[in-house]
């Protein structure tokens, strides 16, 4: 009776022992299970702060794109301005120009046309002069 109850024991913490080895394996694909999971989690909130932090760089890159833009137009209003400027000054340039060859020429005319007057006055001085 005592080598039967030593078998029945022996079968008995065989069979306890296989179910041990079962809920141990079953126990440790629910700690790898879990700890995948937590890995995921980690992962996902790893994936989530990256993408925070490229939405707050994309916003940065864009505000920095608008004053791009921004000063490219303020840029561009300086430049229409110089040209128009520019232009304006040009053309009283011209006109400066076209006046003071007009007024070179009239003083060129007036100096020829008192040469002939001196001429003329010598002419009459030294006529009457002879005439005395």
């Amino acid at each position: 009776e005592i080598s039967q109850n030593k078998d029945e024991l022996i079968t008995k913490l065989k069979i306890d022992l296989k179910k041990r080895g079962i809920l141990l394996k079953d126990a440790q694909n629910c700690i790898d299970t879990l700890q995948k999971e937590n890995n995921n989690r980690l992962m996902v909130k790893h994936l989530k702060n990256q993408i925070e932090d490229l939405e707050c760089e994309k916003a940065a890159m864009i505000r920095a794109r608008k004053n791009s833009e921004i000063e490219f137009e303020e840029y561009r209003h300086q430049e229409e301005n110089f040209t128009k400027k520019n232009k304006i000054l040009e053309e009283k340039y011209r006109l400066a120009s076209k006046e003071n060859s007009s007024l070179s020429s009239q003083i060129l005319e007036n100096e020829e046309e008192l040469q002939e007057i001196m001429k003329k006055y010598k002419n009459s001085v030294s006529s009457i002069s002879t005439d005395q």
